[in-house]
């Protein structure tokens, strides 16, 4: 039993420090002008330099994840694994959700996201108002794709089996985006 909770612990770690090696990926192609000047080769580091960095953000985003995954020696109830693939899927969002902001105002601001993201989302209206229109294009594609990978990696890890969508669950996701 404490074999399957290492591994899957072990599993947890590997999916985030991928999805943000993903992530640095498309940070690096989206902004590669600002890389000109860097080596191929100093590019390649910064997977390196950033790992302990990344262990870090996957250890603390595996708190929760492994306190479920731990109920499941005790009892093997469905609820846990609901609640386990509910708090990763919710991370993820969260964490797709900032590398999207990163991305697009890395431009503007020529630093990743910090706490000064607070005082503009007190008027959120405003950001999408005077921000162009490729901005959340790419906000949303950059989003998408990030679910999209971590969704696919989730599942090839964790051997999850596909979720039927009906078109009611599909439409009320779409408008609790939008709103």
């Amino acid at each position: 039993m404490f074999k399957r909770l290492t591994i899957d612990f072990f599993k947890l770690l590997l999916f985030w420090v991928l999805l943000f090696d993903f992530q640095r990926i498309t940070f690096s192609l989206f902004h590669w002008r600002k890389f000109q000047s860097s080596t191929f080769w100093e590019w390649l580091q910064s997977f390196g330099f950033s790992l302990r960095l990344d262990l870090g953000m996957a250890g603390a985003l595996c708190i929760l994840p492994i306190l479920f995954l731990s109920l499941k020696l005790i009892s093997n109830k469905t609820w846990i694994s609901k609640v386990f693939y509910g708090i990763l899927v919710f991370e993820i969002i969260l964490v797709c959700l900032i590398h999207s902001g990163e991305i697009n105002v890395y431009d503007e601001w020529n630093h990743k996201l910090t706490s000064r993201v607070f005082k503009h989302l007190s008027n959120p209206d405003e950001v999408f108002r005077t921000a162009p229109w490729s901005s959340t294009f790419w906000y949303i594609f950059f989003f998408g794709l990030e679910v999209f990978i971590a969704w696919k990696g989730m599942r090839w890890l964790f051997q999850l089996k596909p979720i039927k969508l009906n078109k009611h669950w599909i439409l009320r996701t779409l408008v609790f985006l939008f709103g």
